[in-house]
Parts: structure tokens; sequence; C-alpha cells
């Protein structure tokens, strides 16, 4: 039997984490069952079950590949960031961006991926590893701040780090239950405002 190549591999697992997303993110995870996901795929259920195991499997994919992609593309934007307002402020965008876009399954399925990781040990491993290097980013773009003087130098990058995601994740959370009354513009001026001296920013209330 000849031996399947590495990118066919890859391949075929991308086939079966889009269609896992867009039934995900129709039926929701626990609504949607192995075989809605196999008939949305176009692969029988033994090419399915060769990659993935179980629907929690699929589930922990999923939130690893959204979750990656998500934050990936914020850190490959701020790579040489030292200013943790801006930084910020560039997560909301992308955030906004992501949650606004109706055809990117991610901002359907982002409320279930964010309480999925309390129910699935694998989903939260995941989300541990993806959260963990997001926080080592935060920190050290604050040990950049503090280097260049622009950051009180008594603040804990660590405890920093935290605050930081806490902002991100207060953003999602406001923007999915309160909607068009949170402006992108104006929750990230105000992370502004509160990272620096009074007078460092002026500010324009957009219209």
């Amino acid at each position: 039997m000849p031996k399947v190549s590495e990118d066919r591999l890859m391949e075929r697992r991308d086939q079966i984490l889009q269609a896992a997303a867009r039934c995900f993110a129709q039926e929701g995870f626990h609504a949607t069952s192995m075989a809605e996901i196999i008939a949305e795929s176009g692969l029988s259920a033994g090419s399915v079950y060769r990659y993935y195991k179980s629907k929690d499997e699929l589930i922990a994919a999923i939130v690893e590949r959204y979750m990656s992609s998500l934050i990936a593309d914020f850190m490959h934007s701020n790579q040489n960031s030292a200013d943790p307002a801006e930084a910020i402020a560039s997560a909301i965008k992308l955030l906004s961006e992501r949650i606004d876009d109706g055809t990117e399954p991610f901002s359907r399925m982002l409320p279930q991926i964010l309480s999925e990781v309390m129910r699935n040990p694998t989903a939260r491993e995941q989300a541990q590893k993806v959260y963990g290097a997001l926080l080592d980013f935060f920190a050290e773009i604050v040990r950049r701040a503090q280097a260049r003087g622009n950051l009180r130098a008594d603040l804990d990058p660590v405890g920093a780090s935290r605050v930081m995601l806490s902002l991100g994740q207060g953003f999602i959370l406001q923007k999915m239950i309160l909607q068009e009354q949170v402006q992108p513009e104006v929750y990230a001026h105000t992370v502004r405002r509160l990272f620096s001296s009074p007078d460092m920013y002026h500010y324009k209330h957009p219209v």
C-alpha cells in the first residue's frame, strides 16, 4: 500500500477541520454530530476517524487552530513593539475585525471556544499553550518599555501581561454581549490613556 505523503496528510486534516468549523459555527459544538461533520467533509467515516478519534479531539484542534491563527497574526504585527498600550490597541482592532467578519467561522465560534476550554481538558491544554505564548509576548513588550524608560521600573512584567490579556478578553466579552454599543476606537483610546501620562494623548470622540 503506497505511503501517504505528509502534505497529503495535512491536506486531509485541514479538510476535516474546515468541515468541522463550518458545522460548529452553524449548529454549535454540542448540537453537531460526528456524522454531520463526516458528511460535510465528503470523506468516509474511516478517513475522518483516522485523524480524529472523537468530537472532543476535533474541538480541541479547532480551539488550537483558530486561537493560534489569531495570536500569530497579532504577534507578527507587534513583533518589535515596546508600547503596551499600542499593543493592546492593535489587539482590539484585530479582535473587532474578526468578530465582525460574518464569513469567518471563528467569529461565530468564539463564544463557544471560550466556554469549551472550561469543559474539555484537551481543549483547555491547547488554550493554555497559546495563552502562555501570548503572556510571554506581552511581558516582553513591558520589559522593552521599561528598558526605554516609558513604563515604571517597579511594574512586574508577568503581572502586567495578565492585565493586558484581561483587557483583550474583556473587550471580546463586551463586544459579544453589547455589540454595537462597544466602540473599539473608544476602548483602545481609553487603554492608551490608562498607560500614559495625562497630557500624552489628545483625543476627539469619533463622530
